[in-house]
C-alpha cells in the first residue's frame, strides 16, 4: 500500500490523501483539524482486469457508474430505465431532464428497457441552459422504424413527407427507381380504415414552363430489355399497343369492348370496299318479287342479320354500313326504274287523252 500524504496548504479548505493498494486507487479529504473522510473508490481494476471508477466491484473492462464526458460528447443515464450517447447534453441526474454543455444544438441516441433506440435532436442552446430532445427516429425491439412516430404500425412508418432524390439519367430526364421483389405492389389504405384513395400525379410547377405527367407501362422481353406497351400522358399522344381493353366489361374479346352507351361527336372508321358495285353495268339487280318472296320467308332484308343474330353476336359497324348503303344504292337503282317506267306510262297516258279527246270531236262533228 502507497499513501500520498495531506497538502500542507490544504487547497479549497481541505487536505487530500491518495492511496494505492491491492484493491485500487482512492481518495479521501479532510478539514484542517484532522478530521478524514471515508475513502473513495477512483480506480478498481479486479483480478479479471476489469477496470472501474466509482465502484468497488467493476463487471466490465471499463465501468463508470454515471454520466461520462468526452469532449461534447456524453454518456449518461436519463431515466430510470434508459442510457443514452449524446452530444451537447448535459446529464442532471433527473429523468428526462438535461442541460446544454455548450451553445450548439443537441442530438442523442437513446436505448431503453423496451428494447428501442431512440434518435433526438435540439435546436441551439445557451450553455447551462434546459435542454429538451425531440424524438425524430426510433427502432423498435421488433425491427420497425418510425420517423416522426413512436407508435409504428409496418417495418417503415413515416409521418410526414418523402422526398426521392434522383441518381440516374435517361434521355435527358432525370429518374429514380424503387425496386420490390414481386409480384404486387399494393398502394392504398389499411383494412378496416375509412379512406378514399387517390393516386394523383400532380407536378409542383416551375417558371420555367409547362410540366407535363405521364404513365408508361413495359412488357420486359429479356434483361434490361422493355417494349413501352401503354403511354398515358397529360398532354400529347396516349396509346395502349398491346391486349383487349374493356370498359364496362371484365372479358375484353376486341381491342376495345364498351358495354354501355358511346356517344361522340364524331366517329371515324377505315374499310376496305365500298358498295358502289351496286352501280356497276354488270351488277344483277333482284326482281322486287324475288327481294318479296325473301322478306315474307325469313323477316329480314337479303344480307342483313336477323334481329336474333344482331342480339347474340351485334353488328359489324363498317360492315352494316356498306351493307346498308348498298340497299340504299339498290333502292336508289328501283326508284330509277320505276321512274321510268312512270314516265313511260305518263307518256302513254298523255297518248290515249289526245286520241281520245280527237275521237270526241269527230263524233261532235259526225252529228246531224
Amino acid at each position: 500500500m502507497l499513501t500520498f500524504a495531506p497538502w500542507s496548504d490544504y487547497t479549497g479548505n481541505k487536505a487530500h490523501q491518495l492511496n494505492f493498494n491491492d484493491g485500487g486507487l482512492y481518495w479521501r479529504t479532510g478539514s484542517q483539524g484532522g478530521n478524514w473522510e471515508g475513502w473513495r473508490s477512483l480506480v478498481l481494476a479486479d483480478q479479471n482486469g476489469n477496470v472501474g471508477i466509482g465502484i468497488g466491484v467493476p463487471l466490465a473492462k471499463l465501468h463508470v457508474p454515471g454520466n461520462t464526458y468526452i469532449s461534447n460528447a456524453s454518456i449518461g443515464r436519463s431515466g430510470g430505465h434508459y442510457d443514452e450517447f449524446g452530444y451537447n447534453v448535459g446529464f442532471t441526474g433527473t429523468n428526462d431532464t438535461y442541460t446544454y454543455r455548450a451553445t450548439d444544438p443537441a442530438a442523442s441516441i437513446r436505448m431503453g428497457w423496451n428494447g428501442a433506440i431512440e434518435f433526438r435532436t435540439a435546436p441551439q442552446g445557451s450553455e447551462g441552459a434546459p435542454l429538451t430532445l425531440t424524438e425524430r427516429m426510433k427502432i423498435s425491439l421488433d425491427g420497425k422504424v418510425g420517423i416522426g412516430t413512436s407508435s409504428m404500425e409496418e417495418k417503415l412508418h413515416v409521418n410526414g413527407n418523402l422526398f426521392l432524390q434522383a441518381t440516374e439519367n435517361e434521355g435527358g430526364w432525370h429518374r429514380t427507381n424503387l425496386y420490390y421483389s414481386g409480384h404486387h405492389l399494393v398502394i392504398g389504405s389499411k383494412p378496416g380504415v375509412y379512406t378514399h384513395n387517390n393516386l394523383m400525379l400532380r407536378p409542383g410547377g416551375a417558371s420555367e414552363g409547362r410540366l407535363v405527367s405521364g404513365l408508361q407501362l413495359y412488357t420486359a422481353t429479356g434483361i434490361n430489355q422493355q417494349v413501352l406497351r401503354i403511354n398515358l400522358t397529360s398532354e400529347g399522344a396516349s396509346y395502349f399497343n398491346n391486349g383487349n381493353i374493356g370498359i364496362g366489361t371484365t372479358n375484353p374479346q376486341n381491342l376495345l369492348d364498351v358495354n354501355g352507351t358511346v356517344h361522340a361527336r364524331e366517329v371515324k372508321v377505315d374499310l376496305t370496299g365500298w358498295s358502289d358495285f351496286v352501280f356497276h353495268p354488270s351488277y344483277q339487280l333482284k326482281p322486287l318479287t324475288e327481294v318479296e318472296k325473301f322478306i315474307k320467308t325469313n323477316g329480314h332484308l337479303q344480307d342483313i342479320p336477323s334481329a336474333t343474330e344482331v342480339e347474340q353476336n351485334g353488328i359489324n359497324v363498317g360492315e352494316m354500313q356498306v351493307k346498308l348503303l348498298q340497299k340504299v344504292e339498290e333502292l336508289t337503282l328501283y326508284s330509277i326504274e320505276q321512274n321510268k317506267r312512270l314516265e313511260e306510262q305518263a307518256k302513254i297516258n298523255a297518248m290515249l287523252i289526245k286520241r281520245i279527246e280527237e275521237m270526241e270531236k269527230e263524233m261532235k262533228q259526225t252529228k246531224p
